[in-house]
């Protein structure tokens, strides 16, 4: 008898697996521009950052090729994959239609997606992908944030 995989652990199996697909299908010169440090970070907008946010830095999706652009889709669809399937829907719609203003940065080694952190920014998302401890970490922070939705406040405000 098996065992069965957390859903958790599906989801970041397959956020290691798309990062390091993206980072393979990269030339010299565009990891030169994603890769902003060799050692791994925490998140910048964890804990008590709430409003704060990060200027896009790293690859913008406008420098990649159509196929790169499907594997950072294919990356962002496997972080937000989370939401329930309108509000997917919703994200994703809204992710492509500002794919060419996203972002890609990563951190540590680039062909290590295990120990890496790697952040997507764009107009309407932020996901940061951070492993804690070594090979592999024994937890991950990460997370997903809409930068003009944060923490529902524009919800909130339209009461």
């Amino acid at each position: 008898r098996g065992k069965t995989k957390c859903l958790r652990c599906v989801f970041v199996e397959k956020e290691a697996e798309q990062a390091a697909a993206l980072m393979a299908s990269f030339s010299e010169a565009q990891r030169a521009a994603v890769v902003r440090g060799s050692q791994s970070i925490n998140l910048v907008l964890g804990p008590g950052q709430d409003g704060m946010v990060l200027e896009p830095e790293g690859l913008p999706a406008s420098g990649m090729d159509a196929a790169q652009k499907e594997q950072l889709l294919a990356l962002i669809s496997a972080r937000i994959g989370i939401l329930n399937d309108d509000d997917f829907a919703a994200a994703m719609t809204d992710i492509e239609a500002n794919i060419d203003q996203t972002y890609f940065a990563w951190f540590g080694a680039p062909d290590d997606a295990v120990n890496s952190y790697w952040r997507v920014t764009g107009p309407t998302l932020l996901l940061e992908f951070s492993p804690q401890g070594s090979d592999g970490g024994n937890h991950l922070h990460n997370m997903y944030r809409h930068p003009t939705n944060d923490y529902g406040a524009a919800w909130v405000a339209a009461r």
